[in-house]
């Protein structure tokens, strides 16, 4: 099993990518959509004085006529020097595992962010609410564990902060057919209470 915090996200993926998000959609039953993160590498930042050379030769100047880094003046040129990210959408479904790395196989078109209109981030659901279908509040979803082919296997909560710095083991509580997502929250049947486990 992969837990989503501390196995997936922020996951280097062909050595230049990292998963930044994953996506449910409101089934719960497995990971529908990867958003991927590829950086740019900088550009370097040119130090020699004809870069911006009124600039410079005012901060020369001003500084008793001696060149160093620390007169070289910011300009925004340089604050838009610094790392770019490149963000897009992949399905789940074109990642495969070698290991413990997993790896797109075939990125295929990128997707529009539209296709994520009806689906619930990771992290929307980690600030959502367990309940049954009759109201009663089991606890905050803390993590969601997943097999390597996306399926959602269970769900671990939260009972508040005292709870869970005093306990080893979160409540889990496996995921079946019957608990999807309303709202951000997370609803399973009367009764679903005696599925948890510590």
């Amino acid at each position: 099993m992969v837990k989503i915090s501390e196995e997936l996200l922020g996951l280097r993926v062909n050595n230049d990518l990292t998963i930044n998000q994953v996506y449910f959609d409101e089934t719960l039953d497995r990971v529908t959509y990867v958003e991927i993160n590829k950086y740019q590498k900088p550009k370097e930042r040119n130090l020699e004085p004809d870069h911006h050379a009124g600039d410079v030769l005012n901060s020369i100047q001003a500084s008793g006529g001696q060149y160093t880094h620390d007169n070289y003046p910011v300009t925004g040129d340089d604050l838009n020097a610094s790392d770019e990210v490149e963000s897009f959408i992949v399905p789940y479904s074109s990642l495969s595992w070698e290991g413990s790395n997993p790896v797109i196989s075939d990125r295929g078109e990128d997707l529009k962010p539209t296709v994520l209109a009806d689906q619930y981030s990771y992290h929307l659901l980690c600030k959502g609410e367990v309940h049954t279908e009759d109201g009663q509040k089991l606890g905050k979803v803390n993590d969601v564990t997943i097999n390597k082919e996306g399926k959602v296997e269970g769900i671990e909560l939260s009972e508040g902060f005292l709870s869970d710095f005093l306990m080893s083991g979160q409540p889990y509580m496996k995921v079946n057919e019957s608990v999807r997502i309303v709202e951000g929250n997370v609803i399973v049947p009367e009764n679903f209470q005696e599925e948890l486990t510590k």
